[in-house]
């Protein structure tokens, strides 16, 4: 049961770290395209992230972030 509980809580974590992402990228009138462009991390992948079903490393992450004009940290205060 334990177990259960903690891939949901994860899976919670993962999407609201998503919507992070996300509000910020449209906040910046981004595509997934320019941001795929401005990252180097493919659209798909970011897509998937935005969507709660990736989970993110801290190197996608920091590319991320600097794509999107912020730094980890903000991202990260969900």
């Amino acid at each position: 049961m334990r177990h259960f509980a903690q891939v949901n809580s994860n899976d919670t974590y993962l999407k609201k770290i998503g919507t992070a992402l996300k509000k910020r990228r449209i906040e910046l009138n981004l595509t997934l395209v320019e941001l795929e462009v401005r990252t180097g991390v493919n659209e798909s992948t970011i897509s998937k992230i935005e969507g709660g079903k990736k989970n993110i490393t801290l190197l996608t992450l920091r590319k991320l972030a600097e794509g999107l004009e912020s730094t980890p940290s903000d991202l990260l205060n969900i």
